[in-house]
């Protein structure tokens, strides 16, 4: 078995936070600036799960064959159950809140395209780059460069593509919105870096280890770049453009270095939140739209209003799925609903 890598799980716990921040603050991009700001500061946090998913399967099969009968079974497993059950909960949902019936002929059209509810298109993202993990691990291992090349191609010329269609500089035919977000070629590079970084991964650590300030500037300059991006072209709520992929890919970069230097100083939690990182995910919109909800229930539209609303919904929104979280990896159903049935790493005094 390889060696846990510790940096991931820090890695893993700042996108898994990042992307409860993208949801929060998407309601208050228009009315707040600190709305605005922390919202683009999150723009990495889906293409930075994918380039971690890329990473760490090929890092778990460097020392041995693939078999691709097991690893189909056993990445299904643990990703199918959790999407079906999570979208027939959030269809059920919507349902209760629109007091309106589920549409049965619509559902698997639903299931299939992730649209039970808004974050759940990832998952199938996800499920199809997991379908193509094979092949590319075989192509990456027999033409590194040329797969590399040809995912940064494909996946840049499709948000070129895509950019131009939200700028209405031309026009793509509006019945595919949803294929266009979840089509693989729109995410591959990301996936694709994540592997061939963990396949020559003690050569760019060891060239990056050091030099954590010119990274750093290098991360601010990107995020500049999409700042003016988002503000000039009226693109802040896309995560498919050109400036995301410079900075989504420089914020790893730049995570990576700093999560090595404080490693050997990590919380016991640390470990315990990336292991439910996937529940947490599919969980927290539920509790973010009862806190809306409720609060417009008991009258008071205007609780979450303002930054200091917007700031103590994170916050509630996090404690609460984190408790959630927690009780359910109590139960027989943790691993079913996307998390770890080992509570037990969270109590625990961490060994050396």
């Amino acid at each position: 078995m390889r060696e846990h890598l510790q940096e991931f799980d820090l890695i893993r716990v700042i996108a898994t936070f990042t992307v409860i921040g993208i949801h929060i603050t998407a309601g208050y991009v228009l009315v707040s600036p600190a709305g605005y700001l922390g919202n683009q500061l999150a723009r990495f946090a889906v293409p930075l799960f994918i380039i971690m998913s890329g990473f760490l399967l090929q890092y778990a099969d460097l020392d041995h064959p693939l078999d691709t009968g097991v690893f189909y079974r056993k990445r299904f497993d643990r990703i199918l159950w959790p999407y079906v059950l999570w979208s027939l909960f959030y269809i059920a949902l919507t349902s209760v809140l629109s007091g309106q019936p589920v549409s049965l002929p619509h559902l698997p059209s639903q299931i299939l395209w992730g649209t039970g509810y808004y974050h759940l298109y990832f998952v199938i993202i996800i499920i199809q780059l997991y379908l193509l993990y094979p092949f590319l691990r075989k192509m990456l291992l027999d033409h590194p460069r040329v797969v590399f090349l040809c995912s940064l191609l494909i996946t840049l010329a499709s948000q070129i593509i895509l950019y131009q269609n939200m700028l209405s500089i031309i026009s793509l035919p509006a019945a595919y919105n949803m294929i266009y977000l979840v089509c693989f070629p729109v995410w591959i590079f990301y996936f694709v870096l994540g592997m061939m970084t963990a396949l020559y991964q003690k050569q760019w650590k060891s060239a990056l280890h050091n030099q954590t300030v010119i990274i750093g500037v290098i991360w601010f300059i990107s995020f500049v770049l999409l700042m003016v991006d988002s503000h000039y072209r009226a693109s802040y709520g896309s995560s498919i453009r050109p400036s995301v992929m410079l900075y989504s890919v420089s914020s790893y970069f730049f995570f990576y270095v700093l999560a090595l230097r404080f490693t050997r100083a990590l919380p016991v939690w640390v470990s315990w939140i990336a292991k439910q990182s996937f529940l947490i995910f599919l969980m927290h919109p539920f509790f973010l739209t009862a806190a809306v909800y409720l609060a417009m229930k008991i009258g008071m539209p205007n609780l979450w209003g303002r930054t200091r609303g917007m700031v103590t919904l994170y916050i509630a929104v996090t404690l609460v799925t984190l408790g959630a979280t927690y009780l359910i990896s109590l139960t027989p159903l943790a691993e079913k609903l996307g998390g770890s049935s080992h509570p037990i790493v969270f109590l625990q005094k961490k060994t050396l």
